[in-house]
């Protein structure tokens, strides 16, 4: 007040000033309380397969306090904002669980003899070394509907988690 400055103005300006700067640092904030939770809880771990609500799915390559890496199929990275994990749908297609059952659709043209689709269909399966077919686990062939041109089909099988961890969107 002696040299002629009001403190009140600096006072309302200092103020606006933290509320755009804890605003500006939300997120920011967010993220880094996101990876503690995400590092103390251990739900997500680096080299799982994960598939996000926004759509990125890949392997988790990284994982830091504020940000998780994420590599594609496609050898894409994506840094993917920790709150993200805690706040939308994941599906880790490798957590908890040894095996995970996969549908692969497929089509033959109509006239098809139906018994030898489903015994090739079969012999395919059984082909790749980490279907897993036990009493518990079976392979099947279904028949799921008719296109426009071909039987659709789908193969129902087990894989172990070599076969769980890059499961493709196609």
């Amino acid at each position: 007040n002696y040299i002629g400055f009001d403190m009140g103005s600096l006072a309302i300006i200092g103020g606006a000033l933290g509320v755009g700067i804890g605003f500006g640092l939300q997120n920011i904030f967010s993220n880094l309380i996101s990876g503690i939770i995400i590092l103390l809880e251990k739900t997500l771990k680096v080299g799982d397969f994960v598939d996000l609500q926004s759509g990125v799915v890949g392997r988790v390559a990284e994982i830091n306090m504020r940000y998780t890496r994420i590599t594609t199929n496609d050898a894409v990275d994506v840094i993917v904002p920790n709150s993200e994990f805690i706040n939308g749908q994941v599906v880790n297609w490798t957590f908890g669980e040894q095996f995970r059952r996969i549908h692969v659709a497929f089509g033959v043209a109509y006239g098809a003899n139906k018994e030898q689709v489903r015994e090739a269909g079969l012999a395919a399966a059984r082909d790749v070394s980490y279907t897993v077919e036990d009493e518990r686990r079976g392979i099947e062939v279904w028949l799921v509907g008719f296109g426009d041109s071909s039987l659709n089909f789908e193969l129902v099988g087990w894989v172990d988690l070599g076969g769980a961890g890059a499961p493709s969107k196609a």
